[in-house]
């Protein structure tokens, strides 16, 4: 245990380094090789998973700015979603990232994160662009909750990594509906 204990240590500035490298621990299980996971309640998988969600909140980032340059220079009318995470003080289990999906923005690449909240914005008729001065609405769920009501919306998306998905459509009045009653914003808890 100390041994995994000090990997853990070193996979928490493994994206720091010249080379980078992954924060992801690996051991030979048979044939293959597999993530190695510290026992779940423990301190070190807590450590573990604030480490792989930082991780993986870094790669989304640099991987949006590639996107964002990719459709700019190729004139690609394609929204790539950022990934915010939110903490509570007081616990870091509590770590949670979100990704929003805009009623006005089209296409959304959208990584695959804990939560999705869908905003519902109001669209001037005369301009056709989202009224700053006009409150949007909000509806929230977990990744799950989202895809079992509106899976159906959301494309996955070959090669890329972190993977995302295309969201191809907002929710309408009956899905919209299913996602206002699961409990309106999230809370850390």
């Amino acid at each position: 245990m100390p041994g995994l204990t000090r990997l853990l240590e070193m996979s928490e500035t493994a994206g720091q380094t010249a080379n980078f490298c992954s924060s992801m621990l690996l051991q030979w299980v048979g044939d293959r090789w597999s993530e190695f996971h510290f026992d779940p309640g423990t301190a070190n998988a807590d450590r573990q998973r604030l480490i792989s969600l930082r991780q993986s909140t870094t790669d989304y980032s640099l991987q949006k700015q590639l996107l964002d340059q990719y459709h700019q220079k190729y004139g690609v009318d394609l929204r790539v979603s950022e990934v915010l995470v939110f903490q509570r003080q007081d616990r870091q289990r509590s770590v949670v990232r979100v990704a929003v999906v805009a009623s006005a923005a089209g296409d959304t690449l959208v990584p695959e994160v804990e939560r999705l909240s869908f905003v519902r914005q109001t669209i001037d008729p005369k301009t056709g662009a989202v009224r700053k001065d006009a409150q949007d609405d909000i509806a929230d769920a977990t990744w799950s909750e989202a895809m079992d009501i509106v899976g159906h919306l959301f494309e996955p998306v070959a090669y890329l990594y972190p993977p995302r998905v295309r969201a191809t459509g907002f929710p309408d009045a009956d899905a919209w509906a299913k996602l206002k009653a699961l409990r309106g914003e999230f809370e850390l808890g």
